[in-house]
């Protein structure tokens, strides 16, 4: 798996949701602890939600590719 390939076509897909939206206007709050949804610390999305839904993402294509 081309985990960089993976990541463009994750976030490509991810920025098409409502949850991402939701995120976004959150980034308006000068509160707010992030400064992009896909702000990257230590090679992993620091937004637990992101990264939990890449990992979900990994783990279907993974699937997907075992049963091809």
């Amino acid at each position: 798996m081309d985990l960089q390939k993976e990541r463009e076509a994750f976030e490509h897909a991810f920025s098409k949701t409502g949850f991402y939206k939701g995120m976004l206007e959150a980034l308006k709050n000068p509160d707010c602890p992030f400064t992009s949804v896909f702000e990257m610390r230590g090679g992993k999305y620091r937004s637990t939600y992101v990264a939990l839904s890449f990992e979900i993402w990994k783990a279907a294509k993974a699937q997907e590719q075992s049963h091809d």
